[in-house]
């Protein structure tokens, strides 16, 4: 890589734009690059979320369930790791 792109991929507002128009697959791998990527990466990929699904997900594996009553929750689900 030129010197001169080197210098235009560590400027982060140049890089908040690229990564604007990027797609969020991309995005997700751009945050591996470095950390100057993932810092411009991360901002955007949290600027939308369109579903609670990925942030739940963090907490172990879960499930949606419907309830007698109509009503929508996500469960947790037991796995080998948590069950004693």
């Amino acid at each position: 890589m030129s010197t001169a792109m080197n210098t235009v991929l560590a400027i982060p507002e140049l890089l908040r734009q690229i990564f604007e128009w990027s797609t969020q697959r991309d995005n997700c791998s751009n945050i591996l690059v470095s950390k100057a990527w993932f810092e411009e990466a991360i901002t955007v990929l949290w600027r939308h979320v369109y579903s609670l699904r990925p942030l739940l997900n963090l907490l172990g594996p879960m499930k949606l369930v419907l309830l007698e009553s109509g009503e929508r929750r996500y469960m947790s689900i037991p796995t080998a790791y948590t069950a004693n």
